[in-house]
């Protein structure tokens, strides 16, 4: 028998693992896994045999068949013959919660920020409410007395406190970084997170932890918080690169986008959120014709290095890293914040998955090492765990997709009773209101019939009116006629009395005037008086002034005469002497 590839052979494998949830048991995968590696040459076992398989499986194959037709599936047992399913069995897992998400808000810096920010932080809240993932959020309201750096060690510590080591914790960083002289910091409003403080803090935490730093100068945190059973994904390679990073708006996008879904299993990974961010971000940087100023690196291994997204060709690593440690990638590829739809796991078997989906990494990075057997026994083992995981997830998703379809068809059922009645209730409705037309119709027939008495009352009290009317008008008329010849006749009285009172007027003016000439010539008699007096008072004045200078001249001359007088005397006096 042609023995094909071990590289085929372990395709092939995790194609029919992939494919398992469409079949109906464990027998069924292993006999399909087994009789195809048959049929195409391969091997399970050192004997070319099944594991559990009878030789007429084996005779059933297509190799051992002339046919070229494919192998029908066993039918699927009838009512009768399938086996009755345990009430626990058929009922749908209760919701319960799958994680906690702390969501870092640093401090924004200006209002173009702030609001950019808020906007990524919205998303991670919608995805995972809708994942049923616990959010508690800082940065957006303080506790009274308490800092942004104080709540996040408390709420640690209450993760640490968990008594639920298989759910995961969730960090997301959003905002600002900066990184001088070796020291690396987050920036909060009030003291800012250093990534050594944060590695104490998480000492505590044995869940499995996911974190996603999307600020700039992030990458000194995978180096110091890379470790086991974590995630660490950051915007930037080291703390140089300070400008801001992209890489936050286009990973928050993803989280629900199905075009990141690379490998179309109706969830998106850590991983690829981080290579479809990462894809995004080159793309950015390249339609804007900028130089690339931040490298994301994701770190799953614990081994403090870190792995870009160029290392990958779609999901799968296809470039080593120069460590011995297992590439990373292996954790990441399974962890999922918003669940597949078609078989959402919880939280306990989310975990166990992903540790059994790394251990099958770990045996395909240990193939060159082991012999071909051995390297498919460890598969075969590792596949035998995972095969039942699946299959019990999916009897409960299918359990809750059975009561989710007899519920829809309750609903409905009370839908099709409730629209049975609205249409009764409708067609009760439609007669009443036929009932109350004729009535409003007859209403409004009698209460015309009264409007056209009404009218014709109108009409006749509008003609009485009228005829008052003209009535009034002719009386009205009379009587301005009347009061016309009235005012005729004051206006003639007015007259007369005018003409009087001008008479009187003008005697009274005329007998003014007379008085004047009377005063007139009184005043001018009196004038001639007193000039009369006048003249004379001057002629007296005139005579006592000729009298006074006659006086004064006597005086003159009798002072003359005395000095005469004297003045012979002197002489006398002095021929005397």
């Amino acid at each position: 028998m042609h023995r094909m590839g071990s590289t085929t052979l372990e395709r092939m494998a995790v194609i029919i693992m992939l494919r398992y949830q469409k079949m109906r048991d464990l027998t069924t995968f292993l006999n399909k896994a087994c009789l195809l590696a048959m049929a195409l040459g391969g091997f399970f076992g050192t004997n070319d045999r099944c594991v559990g398989a009878d030789d007429s499986a084996a005779e059933n194959t297509p190799a051992a068949s002339e046919s070229t037709k494919p192998d029908k599936e066993t039918p699927p047992p009838t009512e009768e013959e399938a086996p009755q399913k345990d009430a626990a069995e058929t009922e749908p897992t209760p919701v319960e919660q799958r994680g906690d998400l702390l969501l870092m808000m640093g401090a924004p810096g200006s209002p173009e920020y702030d609001s950019l920010f808020s906007e990524w932080g919205d998303r991670w809240s919608e995805v995972a409410e809708k994942a049923n993932v616990s959010v508690t959020i800082v940065g957006r309201a303080t506790a009274e007395g308490a800092t942004d750096l104080e709540r996040i060690e408390t709420l640690l510590a209450t993760y640490a406190e968990s008594t639920e080591p298989a759910m995961p914790v969730w960090i997301v960083f959003i905002g600002h970084g900066t990184s001088s002289n070796g020291v690396t910091k987050f920036n909060l409003v009030g003291p800012d997170l250093e990534p050594k403080t944060l590695a104490k803090w998480l000492d505590a935490i044995q869940r499995p932890i996911v974190i996603i730093n999307t600020a700039s100068a992030s990458g000194p945190f995978l180096t110091e918080l890379s470790g086991e059973n974590r995630t660490i994904v950051t915007a930037t390679r080291s703390g140089d690169e300070q400008n801001l990073a992209r890489f936050g708006e286009f990973i928050s996008s993803a989280l629900d986008d199905k075009k990141a879904d690379l490998d179309h299993d109706d969830a998106v990974s850590v991983l690829e959120l981080f290579l479809h961010a990462s894809a995004k971000t080159n793309q950015f940087y390249e339609a804007d014709g900028r130089l690339l100023t931040e490298h994301a690196l994701l770190d799953d291994n614990g081994d403090k290095l870190g792995t870009p997204a160029s290392f990958f060709e779609g999901t799968r690593l296809v470039s080593q890293p120069k460590s011995n440690a297992l590439a990373d990638g292996s954790r990441a590829r399974y962890q999922v914040l918003l669940p597949s739809k078609s078989i959402p796991f919880d939280a306990k078997n989310e975990a166990l998955r992903a540790k059994l989906e790394a251990d099958l990494e770990t045996i395909r990075a240990m193939k060159p090492e082991l012999e071909i057997d051995e390297y498919y026994r460890q598969l075969e083992s590792v596949f035998l765990q995972l095969a039942p995981l699946y299959r019990d997830q999916e009897k409960l998703s299918k359990a809750d997709d059975a009561k989710g379809d007899d519920a829809k068809a309750d609903d409905v059922k009370a839908d099709d009773a409730k629209a049975d009645d609205v249409k009764a209730d409708d067609a009760k409705a439609d007669d009443a209101k036929a009932d109350d037309a004729k009535a409003d119709d007859a209403k409004a027939d009698d209460a015309k019939a009264d409007d056209a008495k009404a009218d014709d009352a109108k009409a006749d009290d509008a003609k009485a009116d009228d005829a008052k009317a003209d009535d009034a008008k002719a009386d009205d008329a009379k009587a301005d006629d009347a009061k016309a010849d009235d005012a005729k006749a004051d206006d003639a009285k007015a007259d007369d009395a005018k003409a009087d009172d001008a008479k009187a007027d003008d005697a009274k003016a005329d007998d003014a005037k007379a008085d004047d000439a009377k005063a007139d010539d009184a005043k001018a008699d009196d004038a001639k008086a007193d000039d009369a007096k006048a003249d004379d008072a001057k002629a007296d004045d005139a005579k006592a002034d000729d009298a006074n200078a006659d006086d004064a001249k006597a005086d003159d001359a009798k002072a003359d005469d005395a000095k005469a007088d004297d003045a012979k005397a002197d002489d006398d006096s002095a021929t005397e002497n």
